[in-house]
């Protein structure tokens, strides 16, 4: 089984984790503790300094967990989807398609950006995305104003009726 996670939230400033970045991180890592025996990959930044946060996402993960780290350069290198391991993936949103390509060619997966709290899980017939595999402080934050703004339109239709 293989589980493909985006890197998580970044600092407005910086090309680094946030503080919820950081938060979610350990969010993953409490939610795939369950498996004894995991494997943690990861890409390496490039060397602009782009994409350094899955770097930073899958080392709190694998220093949360006691686990290694591991760094995949070429995508034909990405563990087997056949075996009876499980495998973590942390990468860049926008080439998680291509890694979801190698095993299941004909696909059209779209990862969005606005998603830090999705999953990807791949196994070896089928795969499937988790909008929400690990419930965010941003998922929770959207759910609390979706609550709130049906509370608002609730009593702005009752006084304006009245």
């Amino acid at each position: 089984m293989i589980y493909v996670f985006r890197h998580q939230e970044g600092s407005l400033h910086t090309n680094c984790l946030s503080q919820i970045g950081i938060d979610h991180a350990y969010d993953i890592s409490n939610k795939i503790k369950q498996y004894s025996s995991l494997y943690v990959y990861t890409c390496l930044p490039k060397h602009n300094g782009k994409h350094v946060r899955p770097i930073q996402t899958a080392s709190l993960i694998c220093s949360k967990l006691k686990t290694s780290l591991m760094f995949i350069e070429d995508y034909n290198k990405f563990p087997s989807n056949k075996d009876e391991h499980i495998h973590v993936i942390i990468w860049h949103h926008n080439d998680i398609p291509k890694i979801l390509n190698k095993y299941f060619p004909d696909n059209s997966f779209i990862w969005d950006n606005e998603n830090y709290s999705g999953c990807l899980q791949i196994n070896k017939d089928e795969w499937t995305f988790y909008s929400n595999f690990i419930e965010t402080r941003s998922f929770r934050l959207k759910m609390f104003k979706h609550k709130f703004n049906k509370i608002i339109k609730y009593f702005t239709y009752m006084l304006t009726t009245q």
